[in-house]
């Protein structure tokens, strides 16, 4: 089940939230307060850790940030003054995938981007691209063709999208012999 979530951050450096896998991050605003990061989380999913930095403007910026992307900007007013804070996430390399993951010939599929949506991969041997949405839909490209799938109402992937994926990797191989 999907619900929209909030989370405190704290102003002093780097921060790690546990989130659910898939979790969209909507916003980040000053409540009572408190810096607090909203996101649609599907609460039914296991946990991963997410790292966060909340940044004050005129801070010495430390190498360890080059690895995290903005977020949000947001101003607190506070001991007679407007505080003004910079949120980032880091990303996180995703780990290059072995011999026999490529769904199409066995082949070695590399990862071209970073564990945060879209997550691209493609395969170095047969040319298999896929993009994977936040929202759980898929877009392969294949034999110059492009084929979306995307997931029910419920936000799964069920069994008869994913026969009906299978099939349609299959009718390409074939085309392309």
């Amino acid at each position: 089940m999907k619900r929209i979530f909030n989370y405190p951050l704290i102003t002093d450096g780097f921060q790690t939230i546990y989130m659910p896998i898939g979790s969209q991050i909507l916003s980040v605003i000053m409540q009572q307060g408190v810096i607090t990061l909203y996101a649609i989380v599907d609460e039914t999913e296991i946990l991963e850790p997410r790292e966060f930095a909340v940044w004050g403007t005129g801070w010495v910026i430390e190498d360890e940030l080059a690895h995290f992307r903005f977020i949000s900007t947001l101003t607190h007013e506070a001991f007679g003054t407007s505080l003004v804070w910079h949120i980032f996430e880091k990303v996180i390399p995703a780990e290059p995938m072995k011999n026999g993951d490529c769904p199409v010939c066995g082949g070695v599929r590399n990862t071209t981007e970073y564990y945060s949506y879209p997550f691209e991969t493609k395969c170095v041997t047969c040319g298999f691209h896929s993009t994977e949405e936040s929202d759980g839909s898929i877009k392969i490209e294949l034999g110059g063709e492009e084929y979306f799938f995307a997931p029910d109402n419920e936000g799964d992937f069920n069994e008869a999208l994913y026969d009906e994926y299978q099939k349609t990797v299959q009718k390409v191989l074939e085309g392309l012999e």
